[in-house]
């Protein structure tokens, strides 16, 4: 065999496997690999779980940090080029009231704040800024480390006020008004009603779309509105019958929504992608609950007010628990409730045990999940919570503090 030939022959097979080695990367199931760090004379025991191409799943990277006396979460769905060893380096902090760990990255970015631990519960930095003079210190001198502080410049509009560098790029949102809806990333106020309305049981946010009844009409009504909050554009529904206003939204699965007449003892399906209502039910009517679709008797719903639970699951310690995700990838989300107000936690599926301080809030109500994203209501403002973002706030609208029956929705 000639030179030529042999040549040829080995491009084949390089070639080859390059492409072998790429498949093998790209579409298997991610890696699992334990490294060490050090920080001064403490060791810190990095476990890297990547899962990738899971059904049902999100990508994402799990770090467990383990130290002699306690281990630290953190669950990532940043792609990092699906390289492993991400994490360059970390700083522990091992003190009386608290111990607490910074990861740093080989990216040099910052997808955490600082997490601590209290001997209960997990929480992060910015929650006890302040309260421990060595911690603080032991703080100043990480140089890679920004304070996830809520600090963004403000527009009023619509007689709100907006903070700008706080949305997020790709979330979409958009806030009930008393006579339409405001569109805050096109800073648009879609108008929908002739006068002001105060209050709104027949109104929800839909993936892209918010629906509503027409609150000109009175008593009863046989059209609603449907916004697109992505471009601004508004449509109508209408039926061929009449629908009480004494009736609420019950909740949606996907396109659908469920909405019940109380008055007339009816339920009633909305198809938003084709702009269609048709009755869906008079004696036995539709309910969705722990993630399982089920048929009840529609006095049973009259009776409670029984609302759709899309994330909520079964518990006994919380007042509530949502879970968003499912095996291999998310979060589940407790509400405690103490004397006048909620505190939020979270804890990855992966461990569940491990719970993570986020914040206290007021209500539970118009609660929002968008990714690793959680948005809530807090008195007269909405905000946020993100890993590495912290808190901030995008919203502050006086209104929000006293009507209740004012929604938000976001869209990613």
């Amino acid at each position: 065999m000639n030179t030529k030939k042999l040549a040829v022959i080995f491009s084949i097979l390089l070639v080859t496997y390059f492409i072998l080695q790429f498949s093998i990367t790209f579409f298997k199931h991610g890696h699992h690999v334990t490294y060490v760090v050090k920080d001064n004379k403490n060791q810190i025991t990095i476990d890297e779980v990547y899962t990738r191409n899971f059904k049902n799943e999100r990508d994402n990277y799990y770090l467990t940090f383990k130290t002699d006396e306690i281990e630290f979460d953190l669950q990532l769905f940043n792609d990092f080029n699906k390289r492993n060893y991400i994490v360059k380096d970390a700083r522990y902090y091992n003190g009386d009231k608290y111990k607490c760990i910074y990861p740093i990255f080989k990216d040099k970015k910052q997808y955490t704040d600082i997490i601590c631990y209290d001997g209960t519960k997990y929480l992060s930095y910015s929650n006890i800024s302040g309260s421990d003079k060595d911690l603080d210190s032991f703080v100043s001198k990480i140089k890679e480390y920004h304070p996830l502080n809520d600090d963004s410049s403000k527009v009023s509009s619509n007689n709100m006020e907006i903070y700008k560098d706080n949305l997020i790029k790709d979330h979409t949102l958009a806030i009930e008004t008393y006579k339409g809806l405001y569109l805050v990333n096109k800073d648009e106020l879609v108008s929908l009603f002739d006068n002001d309305v105060y209050e709104k049981d027949i109104h929800s946010f839909v993936g892209k779309y918010y629906l509503t009844a027409d609150y000109d009409e009175q008593y009863n009504f046989k059209n609603m509105y449907l916004v697109n909050i992505v471009n601004g554009k508004k449509s109508e529904i209408q039926y061929q019958k009449n629908i009480s206003f004494d009736s609420y939204i019950m909740g949606n699965i996907d396109d659908d929504v469920y909405l019940l007449d109380k008055s007339n003892h009816k339920q009633y399906l909305i198809d938003i992608k084709n702009k269609d209502i048709s009755l869906n039910g008079e004696d036995k009517i539709t309910m969705y609950d722990n993630g399982k679709i089920k048929d009840i008797n529609i006095y049973e719903a009259i009776n409670n007010n029984l609302v759709f639970n899309k994330y909520s699951i079964d518990q006994t310690k919380y007042e509530r628990v949502d879970k968003v995700g499912n095996k291999l990838s998310g979060y589940y989300y407790l509400y405690e409730k103490k004397d006048n107000y909620y505190n939020i936690y979270r804890s990855n599926i992966q461990d569940k045990d491990k719970i993570y301080f986020i914040t206290k809030v007021p209500t539970t109500e118009n609660i929002i999940y968008i990714d690793d994203y959680i948005y809530f209501k807090d008195n007269d403002q909405i905000k946020y919570y993100q890993d590495s973002l912290g808190i901030k706030t995008i919203i502050k609208n006086s209104e929000l503090k006293y009507n209740h029956s004012l929604i938000y929705g976001v869209f990613n």
